[in-house]
C-alpha cells in the first residue's frame, strides 16, 4: 500500500471569504500531531482460492480477431502494418477498400491481443 499525502493550507482571515473558517482536515492534522493512526490498519488475511471471483461473461471474439495468427500478433509486423496503413493514407487517390480493410486488420488484431492481455 502506497499513501500520498497533499497539503493546503490558507491562512485564517487572509480573505473576507475564509474569515472565521476552520481550514478543513483538522481531525487528520489532529491525528497526526497525537501519532495515531490515521488510516485503519486492516488484518491480514491469507489468500483462498475461494476469494478469486471468475468473470461473469467469458470474453467473446469478433470472427475476425480468432481468424487473427500469431504471424499478426508479432510486434514488427503490426509495426508495419500501421506504417503502411500511414503511408497510403497521406497518397492523393486512395484506395479507400483497402484502407478500409488493413484498418479492420489491424482492429481485430488489437482486440486480440486486448482479450489475451498480451502487450505489445
Amino acid at each position: 500500500m502506497d499513501v500520498k499525502v497533499f497539503y493546503l493550507s490558507i491562512a485564517e482571515g487572509l480573505a473576507p471569504i475564509y474569515e472565521g473558517k476552520e481550514p478543513a482536515g483538522l481531525e487528520f492534522l489532529s491525528a497526526l500531531e497525537k501519532k495515531e493512526p490515521v488510516f485503519p490498519v486492516l488484518p491480514e488475511k491469507e489468500f483462498d482460492a475461494e476469494d478469486v471471483v471468475a468473470p461473469a461473461e467469458p470474453v467473446v471474439l469478433s470472427p475476425a480477431a480468432q481468424a487473427v495468427t500469431e504471424e499478426q500478433l508479432d510486434p514488427e509486423y503490426i509495426q508495419n502494418l500501421i506504417d503502411y496503413i500511414e503511408s497510403i493514407q497521406s497518397e492523393e487517390d486512395i484506395e479507400s477498400e483497402e484502407l478500409a480493410s488493413l484498418n479492420k486488420e489491424l482492429d481485430a488484431i488489437f482486440e486480440r491481443l486486448r482479450s489475451t492481455g498480451k502487450k505489445e
